[in-house]
């Protein structure tokens, strides 16, 4: 009996194969930590900022003035998100009174994400050239990118389930579902530092219908939010910035270190968000 001789094509896919595996075990074993006595986290962070929200009482003013903390739900220990994710937060992290339920509705979505996440790498790979450099390239990045969300998985946070989002979002792109695409794109809005880049092959192809509805959506979203919070806008942007900022301190990356050198932080951020773009 002959053995199979290994080609290039049959080692990618083994080792895809290993990498995959070793990637979900992980994802499982994060998934474990976050259902665990010392689970929670982000998660647990959000379920509040929406226990609030959903009582009408903006989460950026509670964390700003203690004077607006409810007994029963205790203070905010971070900054909350903006109203227009807050809107979208809601239906991902819903405030439940009991929050293991909120966590296992997380589970559901987060399950959602990564079997859409997988099928768009499975699309994406099936363009790619047996053996290319391109395949590699997926190979590795894919790989990168389950152990990344592992690690968001760990923390409670949204990764996975912006991931599948962003995944059904361009398919629909694609295929010309302008409308479709767009209001996705608009509901991922509710994580800006990751999204805002996919805005561009809309802009690139001149599809103004998406980004119209795109936008539909943001400000529907942010109007919502503002009338049943009663939250002056100005007010909650500058809540919002100044929050943000302190996300920054003691941070060992390059915004923390302009930061520590005394740079202002308005400039460092402008400087940060450009320097996104351009690797981008």
């Amino acid at each position: 009996m002959r053995a199979a001789r290994l080609t290039p094509e049959l080692g990618l896919r083994l080792a895809g194969a290993l990498l995959c595996l070793v990637g979900l075990l992980y994802c499982g074993h994060s998934l474990a930590f976050e259902f665990g006595p010392q689970g929670g986290g982000d998660l647990r962070l959000r379920w509040l900022e929406h226990s609030y929200a959903w009582r009408g009482i903006d989460p950026l003013f509670v964390y700003a003035d203690p004077t607006r903390i409810e007994p029963d739900l205790g203070p905010m220990h971070a900054g909350a998100y903006p109203a227009w994710a807050t809107f979208t937060g809601l239906a991902l992290v819903p405030p439940c009174g009991d929050f293991r339920l909120t966590q296992a509705w997380y589970l559901v979505l987060t399950g959602l994400g990564l079997a859409a996440s997988l099928a768009f790498a499975a699309r994406v790979a099936r363009r790619a050239r047996p053996g290319s450099a391109g395949a590699l390239w997926l190979l590795v990045g894919a790989t990168l990118a389950l152990f990344g969300n592992a690690t968001t998985l760990r923390l409670g946070q949204y990764g996975l389930i912006m991931n599948g989002l962003l995944a059904a979002a361009l398919v629909l792109h694609e295929r010309r579902r302008d409308v479709l695409s767009g209001l996705l794109l608009g509901v991922v809005t509710f994580k800006p530092n990751i999204s805002a880049l996919f805005a561009l092959p809309y802009v690139a192809r001149l599809r103004w219908r998406s980004l119209a509805a795109a936008s539909v959506y943001f400000g529907l979203a942010l109007g919502l939010m503002l009338a049943w919070t009663g939250s002056d806008p100005l007010e909650m942007l500058r809540q919002w910035f100044e929050q943000s900022g302190r996300w920054d301190e003691g941070d060992s990356a390059l915004i923390g270190l302009l930061l520590a050198a005394g740079l202002p932080r308005g400039w460092v951020t402008v400087a940060g968000l450009g320097l996104g773009v351009l690797v981008g």
